[in-house]
């Protein structure tokens, strides 16, 4: 992934390593397109039946970029994950300016702080458990 430290090394793996560990299917960097370097979401995420792309942002500069690469994938969810809540709330209120702006938007977005982030995929997609069978004698 082409970002910082905070991007790559603690938000992203935190949320690759939580949705693997409920038996998703993680994909860094998927592209949208074929091509020489084509866009790319930070991640897609097919877990519990739901196909999730992931943005992680630290600006509120490159929602509409995100939003158009998101909208291209056509998933169940897209989750906009930024690192505190004030960036958040900024983020909430861009998404719904260019979805009045431009209302054929098909994919339902979330913006998310990191920590929410966490906290959804863990209650949207709980843990995949296998029984545990023993022989009693």
């Amino acid at each position: 992934m082409r970002g910082t430290f905070l991007h790559n090394q603690v938000i992203a793996a935190a949320l690759a390593k939580s949705a693997r560990q409920r038996g998703g299917h993680v994909q860094i960097e998927y592209p949208i397109r074929r091509g020489q370097r084509p866009p790319a979401v930070d991640m897609l995420v097919l877990i519990a039946g739901l196909l999730l792309a992931i943005e992680i942002e630290s600006t509120t500069q490159r929602i509409a970029n995100d939003l158009m690469k998101i909208e291209a994938l056509h998933p169940d969810v897209g989750l906009i994950v930024m690192p505190n809540a004030r960036l958040a709330r900024s983020g909430k209120a861009v998404v719904r300016r260019l979805n009045a702006t431009y209302p054929v938007a098909t994919v339902s977005i979330q913006v998310l702080t990191f920590g929410a982030a966490l906290e959804w995929i863990e209650k949207n997609c709980p843990v995949k458990t296998v029984a545990h069978i023993t022989n009693a004698v």
